[in-house]
């Protein structure tokens, strides 16, 4: 297939976290979360839209390609491409400098550095040139590309991440999702149509979709300040008195001081609707991962300004 990219001025003119925040369009049950930036016209949104989440997957655009390493197969990794000019733009600046100062001139190289003694096993291409295994058949490596390993990070987070810069868009999943490494083509389109912030109706793939929970990590990794907070407010959404507890004793919370103190306030401030749904197995929802790191802390708090002989009563 091939792809033509939108005409660069139109791209590039105005970075896209440069423009007000619409206001977020969260839903907590179990549609996917559209937040994003600008005011474009649906048709131009969605042409831009398409055109880059397509070349981000197939790579015919840009001159960076991130690889990332497929969890599901060990010796197999992903490509994500980017254009360097659009991430400038979007202030990217800590994953500017990790192109920086890890990029690689060739694809051997960057496959070295990611998979270590492991060895990508060789496909036959079309071309019937031996290539290390691409996750999408279209994307081939070709010159002028600088490729950047990016270790501990899933595909699917990374793709979202590189499209929010991109587009200023992004797609989180919603809470009942079991998202882990994608291992299909990005190539297919054929998602519902969401409700973006503005009314506008857009087409995005489900491959696109990402955790708020992996969204946020990496923001935070790559210092990425306004993706951190939307990821944020997701996540807040997406936490009721139901499943706090789960929540707070996640690795992921223990493992953020700061989403640790607001969900042990949400729980404290929620303990009576919180009882309501442990009526049973409360001291399992309570107890059982105290041997996490964080956790004696969350615990010694919640004895102290809860009454869990009240809990235990129930």
């Amino acid at each position: 297939m091939v792809v033509t990219s939108a005409p660069t001025p139109n791209l590039t003119a105005v970075p896209a976290l440069d423009h007000p925040k619409a206001a977020e369009s969260i839903d907590s049950a179990n549609k996917p979360v559209i937040v994003k930036h600008g005011n474009a016209s649906p048709a131009m949104e969605q042409r831009m839209l398409n055109v880059i989440a397509s070349a981000t997957a197939h790579g015919s655009w840009g001159e960076t390609c991130f690889l990332v390493e497929s969890k599901a197969d060990g010796n197999a990794y992903a490509c994500v491409y980017a254009s360097l000019d659009l991430l400038r733009a979007s202030n990217a600046g800590e994953l500017l400098d990790h192109v920086e100062k890890h990029g690689c001139p060739t694809l051997d190289a960057a496959l070295k550095a990611l998979l270590g003694n492991k060895t990508a096993p060789p496909v036959q291409t079309g071309n019937g040139d031996n290539k290390g295994i691409l996750r999408n058949p279209q994307s081939v490596p070709r010159g002028g590309v600088r490729y950047v390993p990016v270790s501990n990070i899933a595909v699917t987070t990374l793709r979202a991440v590189i499209m929010f810069l991109q587009t200023g868009h992004i797609a989180f999943a919603p809470r009942s999702s079991k998202l882990t490494e994608d291992d299909s083509s990005a190539s297919n389109y054929e998602g519902p149509a969401l409700v973006s912030a503005e009314g506008a109706k857009v087409q995005w793939p489900l491959s696109m979709q990402a955790s708020a929970k992996s969204i946020y990590h990496a923001a935070c990794r790559f210092g990425l300040n306004d993706l951190r907070e939307l990821a944020e407010k997701t996540i807040e959404s997406q936490v009721d008195a139901s499943n706090i507890l789960a929540d707070l004793f996640s690795r992921f919370t223990l493992n953020h001081p700061d989403l640790r103190t607001k969900r042990l306030e949400f729980a404290i401030s929620h303990w009576d609707d919180i009882k309501k749904h442990h009526r049973t197995g409360f001291a399992d929802a309570l107890f059982s991962h105290a041997d996490r790191p964080g956790a004696k802390d969350v615990i010694d708090q919640i004895l102290q300004r809860t009454s869990i002989a009240a809990a235990d009563g129930q």
